[in-house]
Formats: C-alpha cells, sequence, structure tokens
C-alpha cells in the first residue's frame, strides 16, 4: 500500500489519457475519450436515456453498465459508442437501482435497490440473479469493490446512517462508519493508498478512511452543495454536485486546488475515472479461484474471505455437490404481485423459521425472493405449476388473459386471450394435462389443454363470484369457492358433472382453496370470518385451523407439513402448521397487492387413469371422473352418439364480425358462448358472409385492402382480392349462382367476381355510399343499402 500524505504523490506509470465516465440523468451517459483536465472534451457513449443514476465499466471488455430509475432496469452498452442506447440485461422487480458496480475480475455486476432494499448480484450479461443481502438495509444508496480484496463497501442514508462492507458473497458484513453520517452518497476506493473517500450531502464534506474504517479524516468540509457522487485517479478527487450543476475536483489529500472542470450540466450523476490501473488484471500465473474456470462452478463463483471462493445457484436452484446447481427448480413458493411474478425457495430455511418460537417479528423478511423474468404482466391474480415441464400459468383481470411460462422466464406465451372477464382461479391436472378456470365475470368454469386448445364451457349455471379452483386427479373430482350473496363451496366431477354444495354454513367470503392430497383433506379461507377451516375432500368433519386471527386472506397454498397465505392488509405471507395452525410466522413481508400463491414441488407418484391411454378413445377431451372418465367437446361442438367422437363444427350458428377477430356463436348447445375463429392477422373486419356449400368464410378487410377467402378452421386463408380494393363493409355469396359481390364504400361502387376472385367485373358505380349487400338468385335481384348524407335509401 501506498502512502497517502501531503509529501507523497501518485502517478500512472504509462501515459495513457485519464478517462472519465459520467451520468446525466436528463440526457446521455458521458464518455470522455480524450478528456483534458479542464473537461471541455467529451463524447456519448449512449443517447437517448431515460433516467440514469448509477454506472461502472468493465475495462478489458470495454462495456459500460448503468442503471435507469424510469426504466426500472440496468443497461449496458460498448465504450466505443456501438449499440446505441444500449440494452438491458436486468429489467425484472427493480424499483429504485440506485447503485452499480463491476468485478472485473470474475465477470459479475452488484447492484443495490432503495426500494427493494436488497443487494443483488448477476453476471455480466444479467443471468445468474441472486439476492445477496436483503436484511437492515434502510436506503442504501452506493457501493464500490475492492475487487482483488473480494470486498463490497456501501453506503446507506436511512434514519440510521452508515457505510458497511462484506466480502462478495455477502459474508462477514460489518459497519465500518457510524458516527456523524447524515446523507452518505457516493462513495470511492483509491486502491494504491486503499484509502476510502465518500461525500455526505447533508453535511456538505468529503471524507476518507481506511477501508477498514480506521484513520477517519475529513477531507474537504466548504465549498460542496449538495455532492451526489465520487471517484478518485492520482491525487486527485472528481465529484458531481447536483446544487452547482458541475464536475468538480481538489486534491485527494487535503481538499486544496479546488476547481470546477465541467459546469453547465443539468443533473450530473455518477461518475468514474477510466484507467487500465483502476482495473488491473493479474498475470495468468497469479490467477486464482473464480476467474479460472469459474472455480469448476456451473452458476456463479462468488470470492469470499480469506481467498476462499464458492458456488451459489439462481434463486430457486439447488447446489448439489457443492460445485453444481440443479438444472430445474423444486420446492419453491410462487406468488402473484399484480404486475409480477416472485419466487422463494422453500429449503431448510423454512424449517429453521419454523422451529422457532411465536415472536415479534422483525421489519426485514427472513428470506429473499426474486421476481421471475415476465413481461407485460397487468394484473396477475391467480397461479399454478405444470411440474413436469416447470411451467408456472397465471391469470391477468386486466389484460383479460391467461398466459405460462418457464420458471427461468423462457417460452412466454398468452394461451387464453379472448373470452375472459375476471379469471379468478386456475388449476393444473397433471395427469391428464389439462388446464381448469373461473371466472367471476362471465359467471364460469373452463377446461382446455395445456396449450389453451379445445376449450370447453363446463358449468355456466348457478354460479354468482367465483374466486379459485382445485383439482384432486386421484379421484377426479374439482372445489372452487364462490363469494357471491349465497357463498360457498363446491365440488364436481372433473368433468362439470354431479355437482354440488360442499360448504355453505358459517361462510362469506371464501377466498383461497389447496388440497392435502396425502391425508385428503380441503382446506380453504374465509376472508370476512379471517378464518382458516379444513374438512374432509365430501365436506364432512369440518375443522376451523385458525379462527378470527387472519386479517384480509387470499391465496392459499400448502407444502409438507405447512400451509400459507397471503393477506392483502398486512401486505404479507404468513405461515403455520397445516395440523395445529400453530406456531406463525411472516414468511414474506412489505410486500402490496399480493394475490395467488402455490407451492412447486415436484409429483412424486403417477396415476395411471384411462385417459392416459390413447386419451380414453375420445376425439377431443377426456376428462376425469371418480373411477371413470367422460369426453367432452370444445365449446359450441355436440358430441356424437358414440360418446366419444365430437362433431367437426355446429349444425347451426351465428357467425359475426369484430374487426380484429370473428366470431361464432353456435345454436346447438343450451349455452350460449361464442368461440373466436383461429384467423390470424385480421385488422378491420366489418362485413362477411358464409357458404354453405363449401363452409368458407368470405371477409372483406379493409385495413389491409383485401378479400379473404377462409375455412372456419383456418387451415385454409386465401386473398381472392388484392387490388383496387378500398374500404369494404359490404359482401354477399350467391350461393347457387356461385359467386360474390361487394360494395366499396370509397369506390362508391358495386362489384362482383367468382368465388375465387376471378372474373372481376363493376356493377355500378358513381354511388353515394353503399355499405351492407344482399342477394335473392330466385328473383335475380341484387339490394344494397346506401347511407349518403343528402339521400340516405335502400337500392336494387
Amino acid at each position: 500500500m501506498f502512502s497517502n500524505y501531503e509529501s507523497s504523490f501518485c502517478s500512472c506509470s504509462h501515459c495513457i489519457p485519464i478517462c472519465f465516465q459520467m451520468t446525466d440523468a436528463t440526457e446521455k451517459v458521458l464518455f470522455p475519450q480524450q478528456i483534458s483536465m479542464d473537461g471541455q472534451q467529451y463524447s456519448a457513449v449512449a443517447s437517448g436515456l431515460q433516467n440514469a443514476i448509477s454506472l461502472d465499466y468493465h475495462f478489458h471488455k470495454q462495456l459500460v453498465f448503468w442503471t435507469d430509475v424510469t426504466l426500472d432496469a440496468i443497461m449496458t452498452a460498448y465504450l466505443n459508442g456501438s449499440g446505441g442506447v444500449g440494452r438491458a440485461i436486468v429489467r425484472w422487480g427493480l424499483r429504485q437501482p440506485c447503485g452499480i458496480a463491476v468485478d472485473w475480475l470474475n465477470d459479475h455486476i452488484y447492484w443495490l435497490d432503495g426500494d427493494t432494499r436488497r443487494i443483488e448480484v448477476a453476471e455480466l450479461d444479467g443471468s445468474c440473479r441472486r439476492p445477496l443481502i436483503w436484511t437492515n438495509l434502510q436506503k442504501p444508496r452506493a457501493l464500490v469493490l475492492h475487487v482483488l480484496k473480494n470486498m463490497l463497501i456501501w453506503t446507506d442514508w436511512g434514519s440510521y446512517p452508515r457505510i458497511e462492507r462484506a466480502y462478495l458473497d455477502g459474508t462477514k458484513r460489518e459497519v465500518i462508519i457510524e458516527s456523524d453520517l447524515h446523507w452518505p452518497n457516493g462513495i470511492t476506493i483509491d486502491y494504491p493508498t486503499e484509502t476510502l473517500y465518500w461525500v455526505d450531502a447533508k453535511q456538505h464534506v468529503i471524507e476518507a478512511a481506511n477501508i477498514d474504517g480506521s484513520e477517519r479524516r475529513i477531507i474537504k468540509d466548504h465549498g460542496l452543495r449538495h455532492p451526489f457522487a465520487i471517484t478518485v485517479f492520482e491525487d486527485n478527487l472528481y465529484w458531481t454536485d447536483w446544487r452547482t450543476h458541475a464536475i468538480h475536483t481538489a486534491d485527494k489529500r487535503n481538499g486544496r486546488h479546488h476547481t470546477i472542470i465541467h459546469a453547465n450540466l443539468p443533473f450530473p450523476m455518477d461518475i468514474h475515472s477510466m484507467h487500465y490501473q483502476r482495473q488491473p488484471i493479474p498475470r495468468p500465473m497469479d490467477l486464482r479461484g473464480c476467474a479460472v474456470d469459474n472455480n469448476g462452478c456451473s452458476h456463479l463463483c462468488l470470492p469470499g474471505f480469506n481467498n476462499t471462493f464458492t458456488c451459489h445457484c439462481p434463486h430457486g436452484l439447488v447446489l448439489m455437490n457443492g460445485k453444481k446447481c440443479s438444472t430445474r427448480p423444486d420446492n419453491v413458493l410462487v406468488f402473484a404481485q399484480r404486475s409480477n411474478l416472485r419466487m422463494i425457495s422453500l429449503d431448510e430455511s423454512i424449517r429453521d423459521l419454523m422451529n422457532k418460537p411465536e415472536v415479534e417479528e422483525m421489519d426485514d423478511n427472513p428470506h429473499m425472493d426474486t421476481v421471475l423474468p415476465l413481461d407485460h404482466i397487468a394484473s396477475a391474480v391467480a397461479l399454478d405449476f405444470y411440474t413436469a415441464d416447470d411451467l408456472v400459468y397465471w391469470t391477468d383481470i386486466q389484460s383479460k388473459t391467461i398466459s405460462r411460462a418457464h420458471l427461468n422466464g423462457t417460452s412466454q406465451a398468452v394461451i387464453i386471450k379472448n373470452g375472459l372477464d375476471l379469471p379468478g382461479g386456475i388449476a393444473i391436472d397433471w395427469v391428464t394435462n389439462k388446464l381448469y378456470w373461473t371466472d367471476a365475470g362471465m359467471k364460469r368454469i373452463e377446461v382446455s389443454n395445456l396449450d389453451g386448445s379445445m376449450r370447453s364451457l363446463l358449468i355456466w349455471q348457478g354460479l354468482d363470484k367465483t374466486r379459485d379452483i382445485v383439482v384432486d386427479p386421484q379421484d377426479g373430482y374439482m372445489f372452487w369457492s364462490d363469494w357471491g350473496e349465497e357463498a360457498k363451496i363446491e365440488r364436481a366431477f372433473m368433468s362439470g358433472r354431479n355437482r354440488r354444495v360442499l360448504v355453505d354454513t358459517n361462510l362469506m367470503w371464501p377466498n383461497g382453496l389447496a388440497i392435502d392430497h396425502a391425508n385428503r383433506r380441503l382446506y380453504w379461507l374465509d376472508a370476512s370470518s379471517k378464518n382458516i377451516e379444513t374438512a374432509d375432500l365430501d365436506g364432512k368433519n369440518r375443522i376451523p385451523l385458525i379462527k378470527g386471527e387472519l386479517s384480509h386472506p387470499f391465496g392459499l397454498a400448502l407444502w409438507e407439513d405447512l400451509i400459507f397465505w397471503s393477506d392483502w392488509d398486512t401486505k404479507s405471507i404468513h405461515v403455520v402448521n397445516k395440523t395445529t395452525g400453530k406456531n406463525k410466522h411472516d414468511f414474506v413481508k412489505g410486500l402490496k397487492g399480493l394475490m395467488d400463491l402455490r407451492a412447486f414441488q415436484k409429483h412424486s407418484s403417477v396415476l395411471n387413469t384411462p385417459c392416459n391411454t390413447r386419451n380414453g378413445g375420445c376425439s377431443h377431451l377426456c376428462l376425469l371422473e371418480p373411477k371413470n372418465y367422460t369426453c367432452a367437446c370444445p365449446t359450441g361442438i355436440l358430441m356424437k352418439s358414440d360418446g366419444h367422437t365430437c362433431q367437426r363444427q355446429p349444425l347451426q350458428s351465428l357467425i359475426f364480425a369484430r374487426r380484429e377477430d370473428v366470431r361464432q356463436l353456435s345454436l346447438d348447445t343450451p349455452y350460449l358462448a361464442d368461440v373466436v375463429l383461429p384467423l390470424a392477422g385480421l385488422q378491420n373486419i366489418v362485413a362477411l358472409d358464409y357458404d354453405p356449400l363449401s363452409g368458407d368464410l368470405f371477409l372483406p378487410d379493409s385495413a389491409a385492402s383485401v378479400i379473404l377467402r377462409a375455412s372456419l378452421d383456418g387451415t385454409k386463408v386465401n386473398k381472392i382480392a388484392v387490388s383496387a380494393i378500398d374500404t369494404v363493409e359490404g359482401i354477399a355469396v350467391d350461393s347457387t349462382g356461385r359467386k360474390i359481390y361487394w360494395t366499396d364504400l370509397k369506390r362508391r361502387s358495386v362489384e362482383v367476381s367468382e368465388l375465387d376472385g376471378t372474373s372481376r367485373r363493376v356493377l355500378f358505380t358513381g354511388l353515394d355510399r353503399p355499405r351492407a349487400i344482399s342477394t335473392h338468385y330466385p328473383t335475380g335481384q341484387l339490394f344494397w343499402t346506401d347511407w349518403g348524407d343528402e339521400n340516405p335509401r335502400i337500392e336494387k
């Protein structure tokens, strides 16, 4: 270590120009290529950013990383400016990412979030993300790494302002500065002298200490208005100031020679000096641990105390043999929080928690969750798992959809996007691979294959405000809660038959449901009576587990001998023993908008059912019943007399257009439920007609300026007119003469062609605003409406 006193000085051994990186929250990330000491020469790495706050760089990979609190993302770009605005590498579960640091030796990024109050780590591309520190953080602000010492140091300006440090694996955490601090802001390390520098925005001061907190001293206590970030190079400190809108510099030893090197910056944020000696790479023979083949780790290798190196797994995976992580998650709790889905491991730590007595809980979460990397979630409510493929399914009541994705975020897709209103419950039949859901808005219970195909309506009568649903493939039953005017919990075969009420007394707002498959018990929540209750699967032997002690419970989940529930009022997930209801603990706290939750656990037993053999002989859906099964057809389709084969199409139906889709309403069934036909890419369908002989639809799309001919199943879609088509809002099929007629409002015409679009000709032109059209073949007449402003009429 070099000395750091006034008689000493530091200088780089090679004459490579010093460079600074700085974020400006309103404009851009700045990277001066050849900055002079007066700070006048610079160029941009990435422009057009939203609200960049903190940054760091990787000199040898020529990468810059920054946090953006408007995008709630961590971004990266090349230092030479290629790549434009950069790309997001972490964009899920961030609320206020206000500090970032790069481990240039082991190729990791570390960041802290002032809102979620955690420090996390990931690979440089954002993969293998793992929470590192999440307890006793109040308002963490900035962090810096001493990579060669395996150390992480950060500032926290909460009610107990302090500077802390830990090793890069999160161990050996300790407070190194805690007195006479108010708003500790930016922080930096002078590596040659191993000196820590920080700015305090409230005390308007720059201070220094050794990296263990000893020999603390004031460097500069005047001329600072609101210092935000600080860096060091050779003998000088450089800092940004919000009030002066400038970059300042002064001698690092005594604060003298204070100078403004760049002024008139709207909101100068973070700043770093960039030089290869700030990120030295040891000689190959001196590399060790994580820097050599990742130390044999399959995922994260993190340096720790006394040059130890340990392997770690992304959240949800388990370290198997000290080196390799499990390839698939197991024993995790996944829960919905409106705009995201979150996951927390159910490992030995939960057993440690449950072995503790019921005590007043601390403010911090005893366990750390992570956000699943999923996009476009607006208001998730219900969820469930298909464990064979590590798939999570969820409903979204704002987008009115059902989606699925792998737990690692891949293969995300909307599988049900039409005909939903308030899908509040969802359940997976993992034996026959079916998806069940409730819809309180449509007042329905439906089923489909796991990809959303062969959707079928099971129950449509006598439902009010259905909420949760669970299934028991072992006995062929499904159960659901309904908190309408006559609150109840009901049961039916998984085919929808043999429906009956299980519980309807002393019940007000039945919410979440869960089945204890091993002990053949049903559990439920009542948000009004604030109870958790349980009964046999036939409704008998009803027992209150927790009575009147809950606040506003919503979702319910079972895992081994524990029961978990989410609570809207406490903003927490609680856990108790499922048999005694005792030993209550807070498992996750401080999260608004908590909805449903499910425990992800591999199903060890395999059930053999008739549906597993050639789909039970069913042409479409095979649905379980107690010791039996039944075949079912997609919505609107009738079953043939053999009880196994469905009709190809409804015998009687209405077909109507809704601009971006075309729907069919069967008149064969005792219910009325329209089905969206599988016709992709429609933009503006106003008119349509049907040819009963070919079974084809004729669809003018005025937005695409085409007329389409399509089969009802969507297997054939052809463009039969693609030129001189403008605003066609009326079309008619002459099924006897085998022709089509249409009106074109913009072209003010009526035209005709063969069914394949050939032999096209204009019949009438110069009309006003022709709209609907129809034919009467027996008399050879053609009728159309014209809703012109001057003379609205019907013509023939």
